[in-house]
């Protein structure tokens, strides 16, 4: 069920990120067994920490790779939006999304999709959206059953269920 979910994610993220003009790109981080801490900061925006790597949608991919390790799959293809190529990496607990529109790999999108990551504010999945919205405030914006908070040039997505949260992502909008 939840390979179910994830794959409706992403083609969701691919809908809107795409080759269309639609500014919100949904990010994905798939979980795996630690605790993933989420944090914001004024100036950069939304964050994300993993195994005490930071991910920052829109930061130089190849900084950050290295410490990541070796991906457990790799998918690449021409970009519709750019002379380039957009770049999926998945970890055994994370799907990242990259771009380089100027030969420079970006990280564009972090999903994720694991009741074991949680965000500092306390948003794990499986919460129900009065909770949410108690935490974080009214977002910003709905899409299609997603909460989007923004923060500087990044974005936070809640993708709910019947009301009740199944995967977040963070997105870079630059």
């Amino acid at each position: 069920m939840m390979k179910v979910k994830i794959s409706l994610l992403l083609i969701f993220t691919f809908l809107l990120a795409g080759c269309s003009e639609q500014t919100v790109e949904p990010e994905l981080i798939s979980g795996g067994t630690e605790t993933t801490v989420a944090k914001e900061t004024e100036d950069a925006g939304f964050y994300f920490v993993y195994n005490g790597i930071t991910l920052t949608p829109g930061d130089d991919w190849v900084s950050v790779k290295e410490s990541l390790g070796e991906e457990q799959s790799y998918h690449e293809e021409e970009s519709c939006e750019f002379d380039g190529f957009d770049r999926t990496y998945d970890y055994s607990d994370i799907v990242i999304y990259t771009k380089d529109p100027e030969d420079t790999e970006v990280l564009s999108v972090i999903d994720v999709a694991s009741e074991d990551l949680s965000s500092p504010e306390g948003i794990k999945i499986g919460m129900n959206a009065d909770d949410i919205r108690e935490i974080l405030g009214e977002p910003d914006d709905e899409y299609f059953g997603a909460y989007v908070y923004n923060k500087g040039s990044t974005q936070l997505l809640l993708y709910l269920d019947n009301n009740v949260l199944t995967t977040f992502s963070y997105q870079y909008n630059g």
